[in-house]
């Protein structure tokens, strides 16, 4: 196969492009079709019948010319095959999240499989639905849902056409029509022969006629754009040190208006809210000490009040420094019970922790590996962990118990069991697996999203020239504007997880670690943060 590669691209079309595209009738609520053997999928190059109905995917093959191609449940292309060799192959495929709505999206984590490699490429896919607008294909013309999907390969092309280490981005695009249960098109950038469209209809249907524009067309929320070779790096921005208050936001109007339903969070009916935790020093000796962890809490209150307007009283700081310890009855009462009782539905809540994470024996728990998962309070006792720590678990109680529809979690700690990051192994704990379905299970309700500092056995570094966590260091600098990739002067969650995650695999990278930022969650539309003057 001949591999072409790209560079990262933005997700969104521009604001006014996109509102064309929304201009269309209110897209219907559908839900995710059930194929049936024996069905057929006619594309320019002939009629794929379904021939297999696997536990996760559509077989669809063309046999004379000994080609199939591989869908997932939710009608992602999951693998293109020729001649008994798949072309190429993403395992597991990203799982969409139906029913289908314009600004929901997603994160996975899969292996790519290529016919000139031997071993598969790690992959991350970020899947975003776009649009829903009208597709001319030969069969016809048709409203659909245009889903994008970026795939960041931890590889990178040589000039011979091989692959070596580093970093490389696919985009794939595919048009569902919900009138005839299909794609009707799929364009793919980084691989060649795997476009398609919908050629003829089986049996004959109708197409739909084209939708009538509404009379007013909103505009739709800025794009988040991932770091692109052809932009110049975002400028270094101010130290982060404590800074005196910005001047007062822009006026409501300066800013292009969110998507309903979702209001924004700046909004005259919306508020924000949040528990900032750092712990450096523990009360038992015996847990390690980390040298930066209440700075980092420091830092990302200070940002939160003086630059992002969080009013003060709406925001709870603990460190081993403040007058109210970061003790487990005071971090429960503050995120279970403060977060419960004051913010209200339209609200923003956000939550960051730096300090150990520790993992300990519970073969008669839920988890896989037997281990439990917890973050450690400053009074913690690294033996007993099960009635002095605070367990991951517990924030699916605190999503819960929250009356606000969007709350964010940040973590700059680790669960390891590795040396020189903040987690520590002691008695009855050894290595975890802080894994993708850990942290999906921790955020299945709506509008909840958690950032952690690192992947699975990766190691949250500290690094004295920073005088930070690396990933607290450029979360700080990111929401103080350094994130807003499109320079609207609105730092979204989506913009913010891009640029952390450049910048922290760049810093970890350079002081000879290995750290990646993960993000889990599931949002619809862009998730504004922080209102930074624009650049």
């Amino acid at each position: 196969m001949t591999t072409q590669w790209c560079a990262p691209f933005h997700w969104l079309s521009p604001p006014l492009v996109l509102a064309a595209s929304l201009a269309l009738a209110q897209a219907p609520l559908v839900e995710r079709p059930t194929l049936t053997q024996g069905e057929r999928w006619v594309l320019a190059d002939g009629a794929y019948e379904l021939v297999r109905v696997e536990r996760d995917a559509y077989v669809f093959a063309l046999p004379a010319e000994r080609r199939e191609i591989h869908l997932s449940r939710d009608l992602v292309p999951g693998a293109f095959i020729r001649g008994r060799v798949a072309d190429w192959q993403l395992r597991p495929a990203p799982a969409l999240s139906w029913p289908l709505r314009v600004g929901k999206w997603g994160v996975g984590i899969g292996q790519l499989r290529l016919r000139n490699e031997f071993d598969p490429i790690p992959v991350r896919v970020t899947w975003q639905v776009e649009a829903y607008e009208e597709i001319k294909v030969p069969a016809g013309t048709f409203p659909a849902f245009r889903v994008s999907y970026r795939l960041d390969l931890d590889a990178a092309p040589t000039s011979t056409g091989g692959l070596r280490a580093g970093r490389s981005f696919w985009s794939v695009t595919t048009w569902y029509a919900p009138a005839v249960r299909a794609l009707v098109r799929a364009q793919f950038v980084g691989a060649t022969g795997l476009d398609f469209e919908l050629a003829a209809l089986e049996p004959p249907v109708t197409p739909p006629a084209p939708a009538s524009p509404p009379a007013v067309a909103k505009p739709a929320p800025p794009a988040a754009a991932p770091p692109a070779a052809a932009k110049p790096a975002p400028p270094a921005p101010p130290p982060l040190a404590a800074r005196p208050a910005s001047p007062p936001a822009a006026p409501e109007a300066a800013l292009p208006p969110a998507a309903p339903p979702t209001p924004a969070p700046e909004g005259p009916r919306s508020d924000r809210w949040a528990v900032v935790v750092g712990i450096g020093r523990y009360d038992n000796p015996a847990i390690p000490t980390l040298r930066f962890a209440a700075a980092d809490a420091e830092a990302f209150y200070d940002v939160l009040v003086n630059r992002a307007g969080f009013p003060k009283d709406h925001v709870l700081l603990f460190t081993e420094r403040t007058e109210r310890k970061p003790t487990l009855r005071n971090l429960k009462q503050a995120l279970g019970t403060f977060l419960a009782r004051r913010p209200q539905r339209n609200d923003l809540v956000v939550v960051f922790f730096a300090g150990h994470g520790a993992p300990e024996v519970d073969p008669r728990g839920i988890e896989a590996d037997g281990l439990a998962k917890y973050l450690v309070p400053i009074d913690a006792d690294p033996n007993d962990l099960y009635s002095t720590g605070l367990p991951m678990d517990e924030f699916q109680t605190i999503f819960d118990r929250l009356d606000a529809e969007r709350a964010v979690v940040f973590l700059d700690t680790c669960y390891s069991g590795a040396a020189g990051g903040r987690t520590f192994a002691a008695a009855r704990t050894r290595a975890s697996r802080v894994d993708d379905l850990f942290l999906e299970r921790l955020t299945r309700s709506r509008g909840r999203a958690i950032v952690a500092a690192s992947r699975s056995n990766e190691v949250s570094i500290e690094l004295p020239e920073l005088g930070h966590g690396v990933f607290t260091y450029y979360l700080v600098r990111g929401l103080a504007g350094a994130a807003d990739l499109d320079r609207d002067g609105i730092v979204v969650l989506q913009e913010l997880y891009q640029y952390l995650e450049y910048q922290v695999a760049r810093e970890a990278r350079g002081a000879g670690g290995n750290q990646h930022p993960v993000l889990k969650g599931e949002l619809e539309g862009q998730l504004p943060l922080v209102r930074v003057a624009p650049r």
